[in-house]
């Protein structure tokens, strides 16, 4: 039987549209990529709030569930196992980031820019709508 893992990862953006990505801690599996800022769901938790557990693990930021807009989900098939992503826009939370796991940095960007950073292949499957669609991850107030 094939593992299924799910997983959900944020794209906060700024008043500018610029968005947040984060390098991922040099000794971890794809250190120095570039990614979206999330994790893996755990057993009996739904989606959104496992974002909310992720982001304020990674960033320690607060975040309210319902701010969470759903951008695109779908699944990468690896030999063993299919992990399905789950992607999110978020506008709003609480606090100033604040780097939590060892991640080297993070940098606010213009969508368009995208390209020019490594980044695992879930993440680079989300460029095209962001660059594609700016009306969606345009910042409201």
């Amino acid at each position: 039987m094939t593992k299924i893992i799910n997983v959900v990862a944020a794209i906060l953006t700024a008043p500018d549209n610029k968005i947040l990505i984060v390098q991922r801690p040099l000794n971890k599996e794809f250190g120095g990529y570039w990614e979206f800022p999330g994790g893996k769901v755990e057993p009996n938790e739904t989606s959104t709030l496992a974002l909310k557990r992720e982001l304020k693990e990674e960033l320690n930021i607060d975040i309210c569930t319902q701010d969470l807009t759903p951008l695109t989900s779908f699944t990468h098939q690896l030999s063993d196992k299919n992990i399905t992503f789950s992607f999110y826009i978020l506008k709003k939370w609480q606090k100033d980031i604040t780097l939590m796991e060892q991640q080297p940095s993070l940098l606010w960007i213009d969508p368009n820019h995208l390209s020019q950073f490594q980044m695992p292949e879930p993440n680079v499957h989300v460029h095209t709508l962001l660059q594609r669609s700016n009306q969606k991850i345009t910042h409201k107030i």
